[in-house]
């Protein structure tokens, strides 16, 4: 059974990028394909690296049309994940509703 988390294709071109996230049987999987190329790349994430991976992207600077998007949609392993989120993005836009899924 799957899931889709995240997807992104960029516009235009026959095979555009595309990168995707999706829960497959209870795992993680990154799926991205470079423009132009038919083939598709699979990653498995493990469980315990996705909070990292959050981290990591909360600390980029926000993009206009994102930090004004409301109301943001979280999908985590972990309640507790997900709380420390909220809290996160909530300490850097005050504004900001998160939906639990």
């Amino acid at each position: 059974m799957q899931r889709n988390i995240f997807a992104y294709t960029a516009p235009g071109a026959d095979f555009p990028e595309y990168v995707s996230i999706n829960e497959r049987n209870g795992k993680i999987v990154l799926t991205a394909r470079d423009r132009g190329a038919a083939n598709l790349a699979d990653v498995e994430l493990p469980r315990e690296k996705i909070a990292d991976l959050i981290q990591s992207l909360l600390t980029l600077p926000p993009v206009q049309e994102v930090a004004e998007a409301k109301p943001l949609v979280l999908y985590f392993a972990t309640e507790a994940d997900r709380e420390e989120c909220i809290a996160a993005i909530q300490e850097v836009k005050p504004n900001m509703r998160a939906v639990r899924v």
